[in-house]
């Protein structure tokens, strides 16, 4: 099931769904939208920006990545473009993967090479 079908990993935007579900009814309503793949569901209102801030008025349980971070009542949220290296085989089918493919590899290895001297 698809939540957010207009989200790209790799467009520096961040994609957040608020869902307002306040009854059983609700939440069958929003479930039923969902499974059906619409792109306008009632009670969720999509977001896209650079930055997310949510504010509580108590503390809430959070996590970052999955993982359980200290309750608070502020999450505040930014994208870091290029933050994130991947490494991955080039697919010898798929051309769109791998234009480039070396200076890409040279690119890799001037990173690992300005991490191992800055340390």
């Amino acid at each position: 099931m698809t939540l957010l079908a207009d989200a790209e990993p790799d467009d520096g935007l961040l994609d957040v769904a608020v869902l307002t579900p306040r009854t059983l009814r609700h939440w069958l309503a929003l479930a039923w939208a969902l499974v059906r793949g619409r792109r306008r569901v009632l009670r969720m209102q999509v977001y896209r920006g650079h930055e997310v801030s949510v504010i509580s008025d108590r503390d809430q349980p959070r996590e970052l990545d999955g993982d359980l971070i200290e309750p608070g009542a502020t999450l505040r949220v930014t994208v870091q473009p290029a933050a994130l290296l991947l490494c991955v085989p080039r697919p010898a089918d798929d051309p769109d993967l791998s234009v480039d493919a070396a200076a890409a590899a040279r690119r890799g290895a001037a990173l690992v090479e300005r991490t191992r001297h800055a340390r």
